[in-house]
């Protein structure tokens, strides 16, 4: 028997083994019972508030992870654009290429033929040929102008044909009419955004800022002629190129309300978030 101070010191489940067979086996299902329900509800309690918080645990990553990923444009006004004082002037037009010169006229050379002296026939005095005319194995027409002239001037030294030059186009610098992305300027900014892509080396090292473009809107409206004005770095000014040349046509600028050739700047900003 135990001693009964003992009795408020011993646990329920011996007091109610006393004097049984403990190696039975329920005396340690019993034993280990209270720790087993105090396991299975933190267990419990653990599962049920992974269970509500893990959607929205999901939720906030994905989040975070498209937003890295998304480049920001942020929206200029085209209007206060201070353009940097010392931009290089546009190239000139390429030089006309000069005309073939015009053929000359020659006189086919005939060789002589050996005759008896009554079968010569007086015949009528041969006019020498004008010096400058050569002399070939064919008769060959020569240019039309030049006869023109030579029947005009007499002896005198025939002028050149003139040749007018095709001039090409001027490109305006400053319109009536401003050039326009189709719909406008917030439509211009979403464009952009929807179509860069952001380089990845460029990502993973932080580098961002502001690309300054300026390109030719034809009087078609299509974009031509794009080049860099200041660029911030060489994997971002190419994507911004790239993404220009890509364009949709524009709405070309007006002066006197005909659609002319001009010149449009756009700046596109390079920005991560976070």
């Amino acid at each position: 028997m135990m001693n009964p101070q003992d009795y408020l010191k011993t646990d329920v489940i011996d007091i109610v083994f006393e004097g049984r067979n403990k190696e039975y086996g329920a005396y340690y299902l019993r034993k280990i019972y209270e720790k087993h329900v105090r396991n299975s509800l933190i267990i419990g309690a653990l599962a049920v508030v992974l269970g509500i918080s893990g959607p929205l645990i999901y939720e906030k990553i994905r989040d975070g992870i498209n937003a890295a990923n998304k480049p920001t444009v942020v929206e200029v006004n085209l209007q206060d654009i201070q353009l940097p004082e010392d931009l290089p002037p546009p190239p000139p037009p390429p030089p006309p290429k000069e005309p073939p010169p015009p053929p000359k006229a020659t006189i086919k050379y005939v060789p002589p033929v050996v005759k008896e002296d009554k079968d010569v026939v007086e015949e009528a005095k041969v006019v020498p040929p004008p010096p400058d005319l050569e002399v070939g194995t064919k008769d060959q027409k020569g240019s039309d102008v030049v006869a023109v002239q030579q029947a005009a001037q007499g002896d005198a030294e025939p002028a050149p044909p003139v040749v007018e030059e095709k001039k090409e186009e001027e490109v305006f610098q400053v319109v009536e009419q401003q050039a326009e992305f189709p719909d406008g300027q917030a439509a211009l900014f979403k464009w952009l955004s929807q179509n860069i892509k952001y380089p990845a080396v460029a990502r993973e090292n932080n580098i961002q800022g502001k690309v300054i473009l300026r390109f030719i809107v034809e009087k078609d409206g299509t974009v031509n002629g794009v080049t860099v004005l200041r660029g911030t770095n060489d994997l971002l000014d190419k994507e911004a190129v790239r993404v220009v040349k890509d364009m949709p046509k524009w709405k070309p600028g007006k002066q006197r309300g005909n659609a002319v050739r001009s010149y449009f700047t756009l700046p596109v900003v390079f920005k991560l978030e976070g």
